[in-house]
């Protein structure tokens, strides 16, 4: 066709599809190092494992070797120490659901247990980390997160190839931007639509799971223009059986409505072509800063680079001093009748002539202090530039002495990096969002998992993709910087205990440890959850069991909210289920052992001697509302209501909005309990 020049190279047939991506792939190879960015790169990465690169030695310099260059790396130092403040606290995953119905909330619940799971267990805390260092280093890092159908359990046998058929699970890659390879002309970088992968796979494994290409896959080397040039240790890659692999990955766009995937070992053998199987593209990155009307990022260690050439060369030339001249020369007058001899040792009587002169020490290894001064300006300035303080490198100055002033710096160090801090949050929520979507989308067959629930409890966990359904999105709390400090840890635990939180030394020595409170408010956060439960099973007619045990006034106040409702209020049913579960309560407070109830923190409730008999007794089954305390006596008298009557006067002393019928044997006391609830 006259037109086909025109067509987009993402849409072009599988026959010229990999000649084409392998040419998006060489073209943003020359663009990073024409640009000088790949050289960039190559001096962090350098600058980083200077100490490995030198063999841990002081090497030689200069046209006999006669300087010492001498390597102190702060800029290692400062990297590391940031990416310990963003990596090392947790961030709590909060997978949310559709909607707020128990369902949904138990499957946010198995979302929050899978996700950590898959973040010890599978180790994709590592992948985030390593991808944190990268956006360091190189000013930006990327995690994928994709479906192996080839890994996790054996579940069955292909019938027609006989191939073993296996339960698949995600699998995870992190890379630098070397091998990310996009449309380096775009002016921002969210707006990519596609993504080529570089990585380096066995052949031998490739060969295996693709038996049809087997003898092209083999015969196939690294290729110098894909490894070589982006390679940042610069070695000779001839012994290795490793060979790139390349991924393209398209969103769908009106242009590419299915969007593609496409797997390319060379420009003529495409392992794989057809349309995305990912809701989004796999690809998540992560920048401390973005580059203005460009796709890369920023980092201020490439502010550092040239700082720490000058502290080494400054090193350099205090080390060499004093190598080269440690050792004293001594001056002696010409004509000294003085052997060396007599010089050497200790403790030697040494006859001179005053009228010759006495050996003189040569002292050449003083070393100007405005050079040690200026080192340390650039010690100094490193840290500013970078925003990392003596207090988060261990060397507090002399003036910081109390925990808060400690603390109060740290968290100024943290603040600092709150780019990265937030780069390094969205990829979280990123990561954790695609893992969940594409558990749903892939994970047909059953399989079991290693929940950790509260307190570290770990429990087997059976789940497919169906048990997720409901679960949209995951969102992470970042937290307070104050927490992620050991001096901030401390404080908050001191005005835990102050507050009367911390009722134990195990509870004080937990905050110390993580700084998290969840455990504390989880009593709490299990009863909401079971007055949720009980709520859907009030407003399906249901009646919830009441125990003794349970926070009544809390109850109370939030079965109430079943009736805030219209509709509602025309439901007999409902009403009869609503008003006589509250009254259970009620009983209770009125029943229940006092000090039991003091112990718990409730106020009982005097009990009225009018309507004991008709309230369960102490005995087996004391504690449950409503349950039988013996043969032939009855349970509480239920509510009686009419669906269409008005409501009684004794229903009407009970302050709730439109409230109908009580039920029968409520008292004045019981009315003004629950009038008073309406203050909570």
């Amino acid at each position: 066709m006259s037109e086909d020049y025109k067509k987009y190279f993402a849409a072009l047939p599988v026959e010229e599809i990999g000649a084409k991506i392998l040419e998006k792939v060489d073209n943003y190879t020359e663009y990073v190092l024409s640009t000088g960015l790949s050289q960039l790169w190559y001096k962090t990465f350098n600058a980083y494992y200077r100490g490995g690169i030198n063999l841990g030695e002081i090497s030689q310099g200069g046209e006999h070797n006669e300087f010492m260059l001498l390597d102190i790396n702060h800029f290692k130092s400062l990297t590391s120490n940031i990416l310990t403040m963003t990596t090392n606290q947790r961030p709590a995953l909060d997978p949310r659901a559709v909607n707020t119905d128990v369902e949904s909330t138990a499957q946010a619940l198995l979302a929050r247990g899978l996700l950590d799971y898959y973040m010890r267990e599978k180790k994709v805390e590592r992948y985030l980390k390593d991808a944190v260092k990268h956006g360091l280093l190189y000013g930006e890092g990327f995690v994928t997160t994709e479906w192996d159908e080839t890994s996790g359990e054996e579940y069955g046998v292909n019938d027609e190839t006989g191939a073993v058929v296996r339960e698949g699970d995600l699998e995870f890659s992190v890379l630098p931007p070397h091998f990310v390879a996009r449309d380096f002309a775009k002016t921002e970088s969210n707006s990519h639509n596609w993504y080529v992968l570089t990585r380096y796979k066995n052949k031998y494994d490739l060969a295996a799971q693709y038996p049809d290409d087997a003898e092209k896959i083999l015969d196939l080397g690294v290729d110098d223009s894909y490894f070589i040039k982006l390679s940042l240790d610069k070695s000779v890659w001839a012994d290795t059986d490793d060979i790139p692999i390349f991924t393209f990955y398209h969103k769908p766009t009106q242009a590419l409505p299915d969007g593609r995937m496409t797997v390319v070992l060379s420009g003529d053998l495409v392992l794989f072509d057809g349309p995305i199987p990912y809701r989004n593209l796999p690809v998540y990155r992560l920048a401390p800063e973005d580059q203005d009307f460009t796709t890369f990022g920023y980092t201020s260690m490439y502010d550092l680079l040239s700082i720490q050439e000058a502290i080494n060369s400054l090193y350099s030339t205090v080390a060499t001093n004093q190598s080269t001249f440690g050792i004293q020369n001594i001056l002696i007058p010409r004509g000294f009748n003085i052997s060396v001899d007599s010089l050497t040792g200790g403790l030697n009587l040494i006859e001179y002539d005053p009228n010759v002169g006495k050996p003189e020490p040569l002292n050449l290894t003083l070393t100007a202090p405005e050079v040690f001064n200026f080192i340390q300006q650039l010690e100094k300035l490193m840290e500013t530039l970078s925003g990392v303080n003596s207090v988060s490198r261990g060397n507090p100055e002399t003036s910081l002495k109390s925990g808060a002033a400690l603390a109060l710096v740290q968290s100024m160090s943290i603040q600092f990096n709150s780019g990265l801090q937030q780069s390094y949050v969205e990829l979280l929520e990123d990561v954790g969002t695609s893992m969940i979507t594409i558990l749903k989308d892939f994970a047909q067959v059953p399989r079991v998992a290693m929940i950790t629930g509260k307190q570290n409890r770990s429990y087997m966990k059976e789940f497919s993709g169906k048990d997720l359904s409901k679960v949209n999105r995951v969102l992470v709390d970042s937290g307070n910087p104050l927490a992620k400090t050991t001096a901030g840890k401390l404080q908050i635990a001191d005005n835990l205990l102050q507050a009367g939180f911390i009722q134990n030394p195990e509870q004080y020595l937990m905050v110390l440890e993580t700084g998290n409170i969840d455990y504390l408010i989880e009593g709490q956060t299990k009863e909401l959850y079971n007055i949720r439960s009980e709520n859907e099973g009030l407003a399906a007619g249901e009646m919830p069991v009441a125990l003794v045990t349970d926070d009544h006034r809390i109850h109370l106040i939030e079965h109430r909210g079943v009736l805030a409702s219209p509709e509602v209020r025309k439901d007999p049913k409902i009403i009869e289920a609503v008003l006589t579960h509250v009254q259970d309560h009620i009983n209770l407070l009125k029943t229940a052992d006092p000090q039991l109830l003091q112990m718990l923190g409730q106020e009982p409730l005097q009990a009225d001697p009018q309507a004991l008999g008709q309230l369960p007794q102490q005995g087996s089954n004391a504690g449950v509302a409503g349950a039988p305390t013996g043969v032939g006596q009855p349970p509480p008298q239920a509510a009686s209501i009419a669906p269409n009557g008005p409501v009684t006067n004794e229903a009407a002393k009970v302050n709730m909005p439109n409230m109908p019928s009580a039920p029968a044997g409520a008292d004045p006391q019981t009315a003004a309990l629950i009038n008073s609830q309406k203050m909570g």
